[in-house]
């Protein structure tokens, strides 16, 4: 049957616009639906279900079969959340709590209107003035001077800035890696694949080609889990290798490497291999292939693939590994400089901040005399005291999601991205890769991105010692730091500045 949109269009008399919920229409008009009652109240309610798929981590027969009955029972999942609207009388409130055995905890006061993601079914009925100026996905002149990517690698590092820079590059990495006559392997982790994957068609190609294609599939990425499992289907009956869950971890790691016989190519992200969100969400990749990295990186599918122990990582840091000993490592150095009376500076950029060892440390730094900046669009359980630290949040067009780690190391600056955020789940349950940037161009990049994204003075707040977000206050010059980055990697993708 046809589904009413939620949001009904009235276009006014003097040229003006109107939106009208369907719940208003309803409301005004619900004695025709219950004719001969006395209507005393019509509320809106919104129950949530657990959607989680409990599955065990000390699991035994077959995981994707579990997964996929789970899948199933997903609609029958236990009641988590009542939200309702808080004006309802109390004795309709209790009635609902009787009918789906909800327990206080359940129970959710809210507003007059619910599940507000429906708002982007709002479409504009005006002019373009409304709107975000369109900002077209830039090329990569050094990267386009070649003809092979691989080729294009094997001279330097290339870093990408996405949703500023075209995904295509990435796209043409594993397209041509499937073809190559020369490559002979290929290692891919996936957290949540497209629904039309280019990536694992080019894998599919590849092991059509005869290379020897190896893919970890994440089947317990949460509201995914059905697509993976799809994509993994088509893989294995390519002759892919599937490698799946491990018992108690999940793979977030957002890596690739291609092997030929005397070079290996990396591909290191802050975001999920996936054409769609490459386009909203604000990631870096880096094409790479610096020897030890690769090499490190081989250990890292050799530890998802033969359960193989790596061997001490000195270029990467690896959740499972030497995640929490080497950023403690890190606070502490920028500590040691902050005593001895140096310039001392940390910036930590992340989803989110929970895991509470590493909010210590960076309060440890922070009483020491380090500069401590947090950029945190979500989660955020560091208070900010009067030692000094900043945290910031940035909500923009675009989501941010990379992961950036600033130190300052004594004007010797380092710079790691990665896919973890600081929380227990991240850093204790997960395998992340985090990542250095070596070519000093590329670090300056990334740390000219967060200066723009701490100089933001139209989007940004700031989070006060009471946990409240301020709106960072207007300020001449005005600052968007998603436009400016979009303008400054113009810049960087000149022709004359890659000359």
């Amino acid at each position: 049957s046809d589904v009413l949109p939620r949001f009904q269009f009235v276009p006014g008399e003097d040229g003006s616009h109107h939106f009208v919920y369907l719940d208003d229409i309803v409301r005004d008009n619900v004695g025709l639906v219950f004719q001969g009652f006395n209507v005393l109240e019509c509320k809106s309610v919104k129950l949530n279900k657990d959607a989680d798929l409990h599955i065990d981590d000390e699991y035994s027969g077959d995981l994707v079969e579990k997964i996929q009955k789970q899948i199933q029972k997903r609609n029958l999942g236990t009641p988590s959340r009542f939200l309702y609207d808080k004006s309802m009388s109390m004795e309709m409130v209790n009635y609902f709590t009787m009918a789906f055995n909800l327990k206080e905890s359940d129970l959710v006061a809210g507003g007059r209107y619910h599940n507000l993601s429906d708002y982007f079914q709002v479409f504009n009925p005006s002019t373009n003035d409304l709107e975000y100026e369109k900002l077209s996905p830039l090329r990569s002149s050094s990267l386009d001077a070649y003809q092979s990517i691989l080729e294009a690698i094997s001279d330097r590092d290339h870093l990408l800035h996405f949703p500023y820079q075209t995904y295509d590059y990435v796209l043409q990495f594993f397209s041509e890696a499937a073809i190559d006559p020369d490559v002979e392997e290929i290692y891919v982790t996936f957290y949540r694949m497209a629904k039309d994957s280019v990536i694992g068609e080019a894998l599919i190609s590849a092991a059509n080609n005869g290379k020897k294609v190896i893919v970890f599939m994440e089947v317990k990425a949460r509201f995914d889990e059905e697509n993976n499992l799809l994509w993994s289907t088509r893989m294995k009956n390519a002759g892919i290798k599937i490698i799946y869950s491990i018992p108690g971890l999940k793979v977030h790691a957002k890596v690739a490497l291609v092997r030929k016989k005397d070079k290996s190519f990396g591909f290191f992200g802050t975001g999920n291999l996936n054409e769609k969100t490459a386009k909203i969400y604000c990631d870096y990749g880096l094409l790479t292939c610096d020897e030890g990295m690769t090499s490190e990186l081989l250990q890292v599918f050799k530890f998802l693939h033969k359960k193989k122990t790596p061997e001490n990582f000195s270029d990467l840091i690896v959740s499972q590994f030497n995640a929490i000993p080497t950023f403690t490592s890190l606070i502490e150095r920028e500590i040691a400089a902050a005593k001895k009376g140096q310039p001392a500076r940390i910036v930590i950029k992340v989803n989110n901040l929970e895991e509470q060892d590493m909010i210590a440390n960076l309060y440890q730094a922070a009483e020491a005399g380090v500069t401590v900046t947090v950029l945190a669009r979500s989660i955020c359980c560091l208070v900010p005291q009067t030692l000094g630290i900043k945290v910031v949040r940035l909500v923009d067009r675009y989501l941010e999601h990379a992961r950036v780690f600033y130190f300052h190391n004594e004007g010797r600056e380092e710079v790691y991205l990665g896919s973890s955020d600081w929380m227990k789940r991240n850093l204790h349950h997960r395998v992340e890769v985090s990542f250095p940037i070596k070519e000093q161009t590329l670090k300056d990049q990334i740390i000219t991105i967060i200066n723009l994204q701490l100089a933001d003075n139209m989007n940004a707040v700031t989070l006060d010692e009471q946990m409240q977000n301020n709106p960072v206050p207007p300020a001449e010059p005005a600052v968007n730091a998603q436009l400016s980055t979009y303008h400054q990697v113009a810049t960087w993708n000149s022709p004359e500045e890659n000359q």
